[in-house]
This record gives C-alpha cells, structure tokens and sequence, in this order.
C-alpha cells in the first residue's frame, strides 16, 4: 500500500469518525495532516480551520494551518 493509500485510507476512517463526533476538534485536525500529506493544501486548511474553531488553544493547528497557506502558494507558482 503506497502513503497515498495510506492517507487516502485514513481520510475515510476520519470522515466515519467526524460524522458520528463532530465536535470533536481531533479529527479535523488529524484530517487537515491527512491532506496536508496528499498535498491538497485547500482542504487541509479548512479541516485545520475548523479544529482552531472548536479548540482555539491548540497552537499546532495554527502553525499547520499557516505551513499549508506556504505550501498553497508555492504549488500555485509552480
């Protein structure tokens, strides 16, 4: 199984997982690194988005949220 398939896997388990706790910051947060992984910097910063939302004092979220508004820029230089 590539990473790819890996994180691809573990999105499914996650979505599983947010719909019966959704207000369980953890799983968006774990979701957002999921993305983040596949490089879909898009939906990594929403999932990363809304864990600030539900627990605004986590700090690693933001730090990851603003490492995928870099990577975001960067790809869309490419």
């Amino acid at each position: 199984m590539t990473d790819s398939e890996k994180y691809q896997k573990a999105l499914e388990y996650l979505d599983k997982l947010i719909e019966l706790f959704p207000d369980d910051w953890k799983y968006y947060f774990n979701r957002g690194n999921a993305y983040d992984n596949l490089e879909n910097y898009d939906l990594a910063i929403v999932e990363y988005t809304k864990s600030i939302e539900l627990n605004p004092d986590f700090p690693l979220a933001y730090q990851n949220r603003e490492r995928a508004y870099k990577d975001l820029k960067k790809l869309k230089k490419k």
